[in-house]
């Protein structure tokens, strides 16, 4: 597992507008800096984005669902928070 400080720097440092690669979702320019998708957090912490999926609907990790597709973004903030908790 990341450390909060490491993790925070790579949050804090997370490509907006362009993928980290290929298979990840692209947060786009028009979209908040400070939210990420279930693709992003997964690779951040090193998880399934499954994982990710089932800390959101068990309540672990706090979800915005935007548009119709009712796809799941998550804040910055929030997953640093995860990580402090342990």
């Amino acid at each position: 597992m990341l450390s909060v400080d490491k993790a925070q720097e790579i949050i804090n440092n997370f490509p907006v507008g362009r993928a980290i690669d290929e298979s990840s979702r692209l947060i786009t320019p028009h979209q908040s800096p400070d939210m990420l998708t279930i693709g992003a957090v997964a690779k951040l912490l090193s998880v399934h984005e499954n994982t990710v999926r089932n800390w959101s609907k068990n309540g672990k990790l706090p979800t915005f669902r935007l548009g119709k597709r009712r796809d799941r973004r998550f804040r910055r903030q929030d997953i640093l928070n995860l990580l402090e908790a342990g």
